[in-house]
């Protein structure tokens, strides 16, 4: 089997003579050198596609949400992410507090958190609201760390006011949501401020830019929108398939079902996309 090890990155392919091994590009910032010049082709190739493969993937589902414009889009060794900066910010710290809330509360319900914090949370959606609004109305120039900044915040507390809503509708069968025996989320000004954490990491981890990074970003941002998704299709489908059978819908069809709804939704915002581009160019 031909050995490779990972050397200095590169910018262009190179070849070497067959006493010295051959050593070929594959990924940004990535050589490999073989041993055996003659099962290198292969190899290269099938790597090739399958990162070409991944990378048009990962675009289409960032296409379905996202505008892609590549001078708003964090950018890692020449490639651009699936969503712009606002939209990275916003998926992925959705994706770090909710899953941080299945964590710690389980499969237990719980009410929303006291009045005061729900105000707090809604006010985290105002700065990405208001950056938005303002920079596509031309009243100002946004730039990719406030987008990533208000993106983060905005997906912390979108987050946490979804996640009482999806543990009574997914958690409960048939009962009343939010009972008053309900433990309330986030019960504590200071568990509260701990979703803070999220932006902040968010903000801080995608500072750096080297070009194997996109291979870690691409995959956890696509990944983190599919979630915010199908969390939100699983909570709608669990409010309605449950108030219809009670008693005759499992658990498993739940998530068959938002998973379907949440494929179906990001083929079509994806095809409506590709014809108003079309539309106005």
């Amino acid at each position: 089997m031909a050995r490779a090890s990972v050397r200095r990155p590169v910018t262009d392919r190179r070849s070497a003579s067959a006493g010295s091994g051959l050593k070929c590009k594959t990924l940004p910032g990535t050589v490999l050198h073989f041993r055996d010049p003659h099962r290198i082709c292969g190899y290269i190739s099938d790597m090739s596609t399958i990162a070409n493969f991944l990378t048009w993937l990962m675009n289409q589902v960032g296409y379905s949400v996202c505008h892609q414009i590549p001078e708003r889009s964090l950018r890692f060794g020449g490639r651009h992410l699936p969503v712009c900066s606002r939209d990275t910010g916003t998926f992925i710290a959705f994706a770090l507090v909710f899953v941080a809330l299945l964590v710690v509360y389980r499969k237990r319900p719980v009410r929303y958190p006291s009045w005061p914090k729900v105000l707090v949370l809604c006010a985290l959606l105002l700065p990405l609201i208001v950056d938005a609004a303002t920079s596509y109305g031309g009243l100002r120039e946004s730039n990719n760390v406030i987008r990533i900044i208000t993106g983060s915040l905005a997906g912390a507390a979108a987050a946490a006011l979804l996640f009482p809503l999806f543990s009574d509708a997914v958690f409960t069968r048939g009962e009343r949501l939010f009972e008053p025996d309900e433990p309330r989320v986030l019960p504590s000004w200071l568990s509260f401020v701990s979703i803070l954490a999220a932006p902040v990491f968010v903000c801080l981890a995608t500072w750096p830019r080297p070009a194997w990074a996109y291979w870690f970003w691409a995959p956890v941002v696509t990944l983190s929108l599919l979630l915010a998704v199908f969390a939100l299709n699983l909570t709608l489908v669990a409010l309605v398939l449950d108030r219809l059978a009670p008693d005759r819908a499992p658990a498993w069809v739940f998530a068959i079902v938002a998973s379907v709804l949440s494929v179906a939704e990001l083929a079509l915002a994806n095809g409506l996309h590709r014809i108003a581009d079309h539309m106005l160019r």
